[in-house]
């Protein structure tokens, strides 16, 4: 086997290793994809979650709001039913 033959027979081997490491990147690309699809998905599902918050947030300080005025009016109607009473 002259050089020439075994540069050739060391050039198919690097080949054959490159396509091998080319077929793992390939898959690592293939995962990381995945990985990015899901990361997508979840950053869509917590933009929902904060924007369920903030219409929680507001409904229950609406109620807090409500509960206060009827506790004020609650409260003025029975003073003024007792008034009336010991009047």
């Amino acid at each position: 086997m002259n050089n020439e033959e075994k540069i050739l027979a060391l050039l198919e081997k690097m080949n054959a290793r490159f396509d091998s490491v080319d077929t793992r990147f390939d898959n690592v690309d293939a995962r990381l994809d995945k990985v990015d699809a899901r990361l997508d998905a979840m950053q869509e599902d917590m933009e929902i979650v904060k924007e369920d918050i903030v219409i929680t947030r507001e409904a229950a300080n609406t109620l807090l709001e409500w509960a206060d005025v009827m506790d004020s009016t609650t409260l003025k109607a029975v003073i003024s039913k007792r008034a009336s009473v010991d009047d």
